[in-house]
């Protein structure tokens, strides 16, 4: 009883106290902390925005929910009630990694739920090393709106429910600037990690941040030896942690020196991003979201997929996983051989673009396809009834 008050106040101590009874609305936003583009498509006036992360408590929601449940009360069960109060006929969430969204359609069965994949998924502190296939029956998820046909198959294996292919929601909101004076710069894409965030993983963080160490150094040597001039793509800047950017450019100093390179600051992830992708003529990276995404734009993008290589733990960092496609092929490899580095990167410089086309379309349905203006996104929002704003 007391571990349970204790448990109680712990988590309404810093919440935001609401009075008002939460608004019926015919379709839930599971989870405030959404992607930009889904925020960019849905019309907030007419959907109700469930706090999940302990942001906010209602307090009529609070009493009832302790009425019913007594000392069996837990936040999850909060959260239900008020779904069962705002009663929707949809649950739509950007958070696709998230077990408890997969679960409430085994409470709720005549509310569809919807997710939409935010981010490039894998094994390693990932989703996937949380559940497995025997769990499957547990889970399910009306609509899933994934990257790509192999990862539809992937939470297929986990989740009950249809998968719809779709690409990446940011991505495709952007049109691709198909500016013909584009620089003749190589842009690393940086996935580097603050050390806030490793504190006390030192051996953790050599491991996981090894192929930045091992790439940067003869992307920098190819660059010179070519005459291009070599760009990274910091992490966008996040104001409340100023030093973050700062960290990130002598982590890249520190492997190969502050010469002949420029590091390239974002304000904030989205267009901008995309549009520094689009004026660069050949992009690199490890596993980073945006380079998949940088593929469907039609670029030259090198995949240097190297994350799992000193981690002793199943990873799913590979080339396109959860595709089994070869260690190398022409445009990746998840093997740290210099040789292959320069391999990929003369086929990149090299190739035109139609032959670039020719060569990367048989993977795209393993990786990520472009749709322009989000079509298929939002042909599936108009089945479902969704409320859109007006583009």
């Amino acid at each position: 009883m007391l571990k349970n008050l204790k448990y109680f106040f712990q988590i309404i101590k810093n919440m935001k106290i609401i009075f008002k009874k939460p608004k019926k609305c015919k379709v839930i936003l599971y989870d405030r902390n959404t992607g930009y583009g889904l925020r960019h498509y849905l019309n907030y006036d007419e959907i109700f925005i469930l706090d999940t992360r302990k942001e906010s408590i209602n307090i009529l929601i609070l009493i009832r929910s302790l009425i019913k449940h007594g000392f069996r009360w837990s936040y999850k069960k909060y959260l239900y009630n008020i779904i069962e109060f705002v009663n929707p006929s949809v649950i739509i969430s950007n958070i696709d990694n998230n077990k408890n969204f997969w679960e409430i359609k085994k409470n709720f069965k005549n509310i569809k739920t919807v997710f939409i994949q935010n981010g490039f998924r894998s094994i390693y502190h990932d989703i996937f090393s949380k559940t497995n296939q025997t769990e499957r029956y547990k889970y399910h998820v009306d609509k899933m709106l994934v990257f790509n046909d192999e990862i539809g198959k992937k939470y297929s294996s986990h989740i009950e429910g249809e998968t719809i292919s779709i690409g990446s929601l940011n991505n495709n909101r952007i049109s691709i600037n198909k500016n013909q004076n584009q620089n003749q710069e190589i842009l690393f894409i940086s996935e580097w990690g603050p050390k806030r965030k490793w504190v006390g993983k030192t051996e953790e963080a050599r491991k996981k941040f090894y192929p930045e160490k091992f790439i940067f150094p003869l992307l920098l040597d190819f660059a010179k030896k070519n005459n291009i001039f070599l760009n990274v793509l910091g992490r966008p800047y996040k104001k409340e942690f100023p030093d973050d950017n700062i960290e990130e450019k002598d982590f890249f100093s520190e492997i190969a020196g502050s010469k002949n390179w420029n590091y390239i600051s974002t304000s904030k992830p989205g267009e901008e991003s995309y549009n520094i992708i689009d004026n660069h003529k050949i992009i690199v990276c490890v596993s980073s979201t945006l380079g998949y995404e940088a593929l469907a734009r039609g670029k030259k993008t090198a995949f240097f997929s190297l994350r799992n290589l000193k981690i002793t733990e199943e990873t799913g960092y590979n080339f396109a996983w959860p595709s089994k496609l070869p260690d190398s092929g022409p445009f990746w490899t998840n093997i740290d051989n210099p040789l292959d580095v320069t391999r990929i990167m003369e086929f990149l410089l090299s190739i035109n673009i139609k032959e670039w086309q020719e060569t990367v379309e048989p993977y795209l349905p393993k990786c990520m396809k472009y749709d322009e203006s989000n079509k298929r996104f939002l042909s599936e929002m108009n089945k479902l009834n969704i409320p859109i704003k007006a583009q």
